[in-house]
């Protein structure tokens, strides 16, 4: 009986063992699969011929392989095979869109396995068409086009700049000392006018391939005069300029000049200088710019100017040129006048560093700021050098800050040159300023470095469109009321 239990037994182990797996009803074979060694994205122009590689395991029950519904040569085989093929970037492909490329493997029990290879659809580069825009030049936006050498804007001629357009600073001339600029000489005209969905970019060609630094290239320069319009900027982003220079420098540029919604992102030197003239400025953000974001200056003639819904941060100063003691945000001198109202002035935080939010410099014209909203720096918060007993800082005086919160300043949030605590805020409420230096006033909560929108818009009893009819209707402290006009079309 115990060698018959045995021999049972034996005989149905021998069974199983020798029983294949394709014997078995219950088998089912290893599904295939396909990985993509090099990532499944690239980025490629239109008309551009993309070769696409990926490894085929599993594959001996498999019986098509597809690329976008084309068969692709292969061998049934369980040892993995590397697959190759080429795909031509449609000529009407979307700009800065992914064109996908679907690939579909079956097996012979109908199993369908699909995989995605995305290629990111980018524009042809090609050379900026000439140095010296003598009469009218309007660029293609289906292109971006690289500046190798200084270009000038003439007299006379208009060099405009559609929506989606990119405008690339070679950085090759960087280490030679020699600094690209884009210059419009007095009655030329830029017309760079972009959208908040489609902004025009001026960067650099480092940028472009996503290895943006300030300092890429030099700036922007525009020459105007009294009565001449030098052109507009809508829309535009200004991107890692500012070497030796200002990455956007305006010398006397007149009122008739229209610039809004312009940023200028991660200048190495100045983010925007103001040589006298009389333009405004409305909707324009400065993002990490080294030195200052602003500064207002005189160049042939004295500026005067009113400025509107204007962000200045930045969220960090350890890169910049001038040391922390140098930097500020924004700073005022050599008898320029300035009117602000709604702006936004954050700092990276309390901690270290030496850094200013705002100066006043003792050579300044008449400066008035409403609706400001400032916070988080390691230093003064607003600096006024000017010697307060030879000028009138009455709430309707030539020297006003008013209607304005300050808070999270690890010094003195308001001082003259001698250290002395200013009357803006010694009497904060005869201006209506509300000035807590190291806590957050209830009404600005989502306010903090980094983050320049608050949670919901902080309610003034101010409107700045009193002042002047450049002006618009925004009660509100800070650049941002109900909505945020920064979205889309700038960079964090």
């Amino acid at each position: 009986m115990k060698v018959n239990l045995y021999i049972g037994i034996g005989a149905f182990l021998f069974g199983l063992w020798g029983c294949s797996p394709d014997d078995r009803d219950d088998f089912e074979p290893v599904r295939p699969n396909i990985i993509f060694p090099g990532g499944a994205s690239t980025a490629a122009e239109r008309e551009e011929e993309v070769d696409i590689q990926f490894v085929l395991k599993n594959g001996a029950n498999t019986v098509s392989v597809q690329a976008n519904g084309e068969d692709l040569t292969f061998e049934p085989s369980s040892e993995e095979q590397t697959i190759s093929f080429s795909v031509t970037v449609p000529v009407d492909a979307e700009l800065e869109e992914e064109f996908p490329v679907a690939i579909i493997v079956t097996d012979e029990l109908d199993r369908v396995l699909e995989r995605e290879f995305s290629i990111i659809v980018i524009k042809e580069t090609i050379p900026f068409p000439t140095a010296v825009v003598d009469s009218d030049l309007r660029l293609d936006s289906t292109f971006n086009y690289l500046i190798t050498e200084d270009v000038e804007v003439a007299n006379g001629a208009t060099l405009t700049i559609p929506p989606f357009t990119n405008v690339v600073f070679s950085s090759d001339t960087a280490t030679t000392g020699e600094f690209l600029q884009l210059e419009v000489e007095v009655g030329g005209r830029l017309v760079a006018e972009g959208t908040a969905e489609r902004p025009v970019v001026f960067t650099s060609d480092r940028g472009i391939a996503g290895a943006g630094e300030g300092g890429q290239w030099a700036r922007i320069k525009i020459n105007g005069a009294d009565g001449v319009s030098s052109g507009v900027l809508r829309y535009v982003r200004i991107e890692y300029g500012g070497l030796d220079e200002p990455a956007l420098r305006l010398d006397d540029v007149d009122a008739s000049t229209e610039i809004e919604y312009v940023q200028i992102y991660e200048s190495a030197n100045i983010g925007l200088e103001l040589r006298g003239g009389t333009v405004n400025l409305k909707h324009m953000v400065f993002t990490n710019n080294a030195r200052m974001n602003i500064e207002y200056d005189n160049g042939d003639t004295d500026y005067s100017g009113f400025g509107q819904f204007l962000v200045l941060e930045n969220s960090d100063f350890t890169s910049k040129e001038s040391g922390t003691d140098a930097f500020r945000e924004l700073e005022v001198r050599d008898d320029a006048e300035v009117t602000l109202s709604n702006v936004t002035i954050l700092g990276p935080g309390i901690a270290g560093g030496g850094a200013d939010a705002v100066r006043i410099r003792d050579d300044a014209g008449f400066t008035k700021f409403y609706n400001i909203l400032m916070a988080e720096f390691p230093d003064d918060g607003f600096r006024f050098d000017l010697n307060t007993d030879n000028v009138n800082m009455e709430p309707d005086g030539d020297y006003i800050l008013a209607h304005s919160y300050i808070f999270q300043i690890a010094d003195q949030p308001t001082r003259d040159g001698d250290d002395a605590i200013l009357v803006y805020e010694t009497n904060a409420s005869a201006y209506s300023n509300v000035i807590q230096p190291m806590g957050t006033p209830d009404p600005a909560e989502g306010i903090e470095s980094g983050s320049f929108v608050p949670d919901a818009p902080i309610a003034s009893d101010f409107d700045p469109s009193s002042i002047d009819p450049f002006f618009d209707s925004a009660p509100f402290v800070g650049a941002i009321g109900d909505t945020d006009w920064t979205s889309g079309w700038t960079r964090d």
